[in-house]
């Protein structure tokens, strides 16, 4: 395995040391600092570019998102000069602005891939990654059980933790803005721990008192999850710990977890030391229609019908970035007021933005390369968490839209890279 790292880099590894630090950093921090993230991020990006064997635009597994780039920012060039009849009104600022959500993420789905290219190194990541998401796991504990609200900030807004006021509607958010940003967080890391605890039981090297420690994170992870009530979060950890269980785990430990899990979390729902009673009321509630006919009293059901019709309308260059709650203020009928800023799916946000074409070639792009981990051979457990982790996330954003919050989107892509990682030759 040593001797891939000595394929992307040339001559001495000073630079991959310094930069695995600064990398190592900014993914510690992600979810409590993404701004410190951010700039640690930054460094290590740039440091991972230096004296690289693999070029930037030799990687074919950057083809895609290069043509992706070009027909981004075709479409904004001709929308500024006005080549492009628009329906309306489109500040041009928001217009480019609208590319740093991706284009710097396309770069460091390459530039990052230097210091995942090992096993050992996804597996430091995972911890790392594990460990960072502790200030979520307590911020939203200490939100729900104990009513600590804030906003918190310090050094004028560089670290804000939300701990919104959840009074009214039980919905844990933690440090995040929205309970659907703490549950797609929340339900990425859960893929990874439980791969990750899983692996650990199987190897049975660390003490009893650590395998319980890994244990109880777990069982936090879920019943944060639970706590926000958020359907695609419930959903997500259904969804990932019934794959995780079918591929790691033999029928024998898959009853064991499950007759240990599932009693834990029913006491923490229905037990009286612990005010949640709400919550399965809550999320029944968000998963039960009446009728068919149901659909149609939902915004989300208009907010697809408008874009899947505007969409096609429009099916080259899209309607540019930040038009949607233009168009849905115009044609959303009674749930125009209800200030809608996106489409609340990721596929259906790019060809609104961008254009049909766009969207196939990017998201094809990452689904493949997702199948590709997924048929490899001799995946490790911690791999397929990998794998997992960033299917969540793209999953999630099928139903909803949590791709522009920064540390969703860093994570995401960082998650790609080293699937890219994992399949270099």
């Amino acid at each position: 395995m040593e001797i891939k790292q000595s394929i992307i880099f040339s001559g001495k590894n000073n630079y991959l040391i310094t930069g695995r630090k600064f990398f190592n950093i900014g993914i510690f921090l992600l979810p409590s600092a993404p701004v410190l993230s951010a700039i640690s991020l930054f460094i290590s990006v740039v440091i991972g570019s230096i004296n690289r064997k693999d070029n930037f635009f030799k990687d074919k597994w950057n083809y895609p998102l290069f043509a992706t780039s070009l027909l981004m920012i075709t479409g904004n060039l001709l929308r500024s000069f006005q080549l492009i009849n628009n329906s309306v009104k489109i500040d041009n600022l928001n217009l480019w602005m609208d590319l740093f959500n991706w284009l710097p993420m396309f770069y460091i789905f390459w530039a990052c891939k230097c210091y995942l290219i090992r096993p050992k190194d996804r597996k430091t990541t995972i911890r790392i990654v594990l460990l960072s998401s502790v200030p979520v796991l307590i911020s939203g504990i200490l939100q729900y059980y104990y009513e600590i609200y804030g906003p918190f900030s310090i050094g004028n807004g560089i670290i804000i933790w939300y701990q919104r006021d959840i009074s009214d509607q039980k919905s844990l958010t933690g440090l995040f803005n929205n309970a659907n940003y703490a549950a797609n967080w929340l339900s990425m890391i859960w893929t990874l721990s439980l791969t990750y605890t899983i692996q650990s039981f199987k190897s049975n090297l660390k003490p009893n008192w650590q395998k319980l420690i890994l244990f109880i994170f777990n069982f936090l992870i879920g019943l944060n999850i639970i706590l926000t009530n958020s359907r695609n979060g419930l959903l997500s950890m259904i969804l990932f710990i019934t794959i995780i269980l079918a591929k790691t785990v033999n029928l024998k430990i898959f009853l064991i977890i499950l007759f240990l899990f599932i009693p834990f979390i029913l006491f923490f729902i229905y037990s009286p030391f612990f005010d949640i009673d709400s919550v399965p009321r809550l999320i029944k509630g968000k998963l039960q229609f009446s009728s068919i006919k149901d659909l149609e009293k939902l915004p989300r059901f208009k907010i697809f019908q408008i874009s899947l019709n505007q969409i096609f309308k429009n099916p080259i260059f899209g309607l540019g970035a930040s038009s949607f709650p233009i168009i849905f203020a115009l044609l959303g009928d009674r749930f125009k007021t209800n200030n809608i800023q996106h489409t609340h799916n990721l596929i259906t946000e790019v060809a609104f933005n961008y254009g049909i074409f766009t969207s196939l070639l990017l998201f094809s792009t990452i689904c493949y390369l997702i199948r590709k981990n997924w048929i490899k051979e001799n995946k490790s457990n911690e791999d397929i968490g990998w794998i997992c982790a960033a299917s969540s996330i793209l999953i999630f954003n099928f139903f909803d839209f949590t791709y522009y919050d920064a540390r969703i989107s860093l994570i995401f892509w960082i998650l790609l890279s080293g699937l890219r990682a994992s399949i270099a030759k």
